[in-house]
């Protein structure tokens, strides 16, 4: 599952978050689900995955700058043209996962509960699909790392092949804080989350 970034929740943050909670009434952060309806397409086998170098979001192009495995995950990161792993804003990450029989819900429901017992305070939204054969959760966290910064991460699972387990497709922008409003970074946010699900629902490999 993906490993949400430990957070403290200091006044500055707890004022943020609740501009977030006011502008993102469906940003429960309990499990409660919404829905969407899955593109028909086919489900992408892992090689094709794998061999890919650029990958195109949102009318911007990722290259491929990592790729590796952790725990039986295959990870594979992308960047933008100027940005890499130590100064990026924006970035995509594709994992697959072993097949194990944990299906794309409850890949969901795992990270969104790794999320509140790193961060409590945090919120998130989960979305699936009727059928049960893709899901996403979308959440604002932070970290001491990275200084006056929030991440807006967005994550949608679905099914790869045949007898290949489930895939993932992640979003995460870095949306700085420092000497702006609360409000104005709710905005940002919120600005971010829609066009980021739809195009998430839409996107086949």
């Amino acid at each position: 599952m993906y490993r949400a970034s430990d957070g403290q929740s200091s006044p500055r943050w707890r004022g943020i978050l609740l501009s977030l909670g006011l502008l993102f009434a469906g940003m429960a952060g309990a499990e409660s689900w919404d829905f969407f309806t899955a593109p028909a397409t086919s489900a992408p086998p892992r090689d094709r995955i794998a061999t890919m170098t650029q990958l195109e979001f949102l009318g911007k192009t990722y290259q491929r700058r990592f790729n590796g495995v952790e725990e039986g995950v295959g990870i594979w990161q992308f960047f933008q043209q100027q940005e890499w792993a130590w100064n990026w804003l924006e970035r995509m990450e594709i994992r697959a996962y072993p097949a194990t029989g944990v299906t794309p819900i409850e890949r969901a429901t795992e990270t969104a509960k790794a999320l509140k017992q790193a961060n409590p305070k945090a919120r998130f939204a989960l979305f699936k699909d009727p059928g049960g054969k893709q899901a996403m959760v979308d959440y604002v966290t932070w970290s001491e790392k990275v200084p006056n910064t929030i991440e807006f991460n967005a994550i949608k699972f679905f099914w790869g092949a045949e007898g290949q387990g489930v895939l993932s497709l992640r979003y995460v922008k870095r949306i700085p804080t420092k000497g702006r409003e609360q409000r104005e970074v709710a905005r940002e946010v919120n600005a971010t989350r829609k066009p980021v699900i739809d195009a998430l629902v839409a996107w086949s490999p």
